[in-house]
């Protein structure tokens, strides 16, 4: 053989084995990016499951655990996050404007730390709303909205 052919046969291998390299180093990449994509999907499926769970339990991840209490309504501010079922006697039944009711267990419902809240999506599910104008149990998770502890009813098997 001559120089320049083994010169040309080594060229020859020299390019196949770049090319090699190149497209080699690239299914790195691309292997590298599928596994950080992947793992990004399952780490934000594991929040999407770990929000969804919560949301099921209707807690949050810092409230306090579900609890079985029974409180009067004086005491549910001190109960936030809890849930649990509050008694007391409804001194009067208020729709809004927008259709949202409310029971209000003061006279003053401005200085009342307690309400209850059906919103006009569930008004429906209620009979005759004034029946309620009375001593209530009402059972589910106490929230606080502005500094004032509530109970929101999706349906009349929540109150007693």
């Amino acid at each position: 053989m001559n120089i320049q052919i083994i010169k040309e046969k080594a060229m020859k291998l020299l390019v196949e084995n770049k090319k090699t390299v190149i497209i080699v180093s690239c299914i790195v990449v691309l292997i590298i990016v599928a596994l950080t994509v992947i793992n990004s999907f399952k780490t934000n499926s594991e929040v999407l499951t770990l929000n969804s769970a919560r949301s099921k339990l209707d807690v949050s991840a810092t409230s306090k655990p579900i609890g079985d209490g029974d409180y009067d309504y004086t005491e549910a501010v001190d109960h936030i996050g809890e849930k649990a079922t509050v008694t007391g006697t409804v001194q009067s039944v208020f729709t809004s404007k927008s259709g949202t009711v409310f029971f209000d267990f003061c006279d003053n419902f401005q200085t009342c730390t307690f309400s209850a809240v059906i919103f006009a999506s569930d008004v429906p599910k209620f009979k005759d709303l004034m029946q309620y104008e009375r001593e209530v149990k009402l059972t589910g998770l106490i929230k606080s909205y502005q500094g004032k502890a509530e109970i929101i009813l999706n349906g009349p098997e929540q109150i007693e």
